[in-house]
């Protein structure tokens, strides 16, 4: 199956299973057997994944690509040999990040009912093209690019997690902030967001 089929859905509700870690393996670039780039779009998806999964608090060696021919069969071992070591040494996911359960699979929840959108935005603002595999890991680290993902992807993110804590009933500021994870002036700005688009009722609280 080229790797350009596997879709993110696939590593959040495997994350959400449990799973410690996961690694893509392709082609070669420039050695698509499809002839349709899919090992370059799916290494774009998965530093979009790993930069998303950064923002929600989970580490980002937990997620990993590699390019390898079927020739390469020792080094695919070497490969293989050197991530399990790597998810070893991070343990099983949730611990070393220092996320309950429940708020890790909230998280991941999130963003998995965000992936319609997310992957309009990676196709309409975010795809690289061409197949130097250099130029995709400047470019996705570019001021440009990642400014659209804050603005167009972290901050429908944080939006979701605040709306599905108030649905909790959790309201207070600083719980929503170690809910969510971000500061309680970023939470108060979300919260002003959500006001202004009809989702939040927004209450003055005592000390803010």
């Amino acid at each position: 199956m080229c790797t350009g089929r596997v879709d993110p859905a696939f590593v959040i509700n495997s994350f959400k299973e449990k799973v410690d870690g996961i690694i893509v393996v392709g082609c070669l670039p420039g050695e698509c057997h499809y002839t349709t780039e899919g090992n370059i779009h799916a290494y774009g998806m998965i530093i979009l994944l790993k930069k998303i999964f950064g923002f929600i608090g989970i580490d980002k060696k937990r997620i990993r690509m590699e390019f390898l021919s079927s020739a390469e069969g020792v080094r695919f071992a070497e490969v293989m040999q050197d991530f399990i070591r790597q998810i070893k040494e991070l343990g099983p996911i949730g611990k070393k990040e220092g996320l309950p359960d429940e708020v890790m699979n909230e998280r991941l929840g999130v963003v998995l009912n965000l992936l319609p959108y997310i992957k309009l935005v990676e196709r309409g603002r975010l795809r690289f093209q061409g197949n130097n595999i250099g130029k995709i890991d400047e470019y996705f680290e570019s001021p440009e690019i990642n400014s659209i993902i804050e603005k167009m992807i972290f901050d429908k993110i944080t939006m979701g997690l605040i709306v599905d804590a108030k649905r909790k009933g959790i309201s207070e500021y600083g719980e929503l902030s170690k809910r969510v994870g971000i500061d309680e002036k970023e939470i108060l700005k979300a919260l002003k967001n959500l006001e202004l688009e009809g989702f939040v009722k927004l209450e003055t609280q005592v000390g803010s």
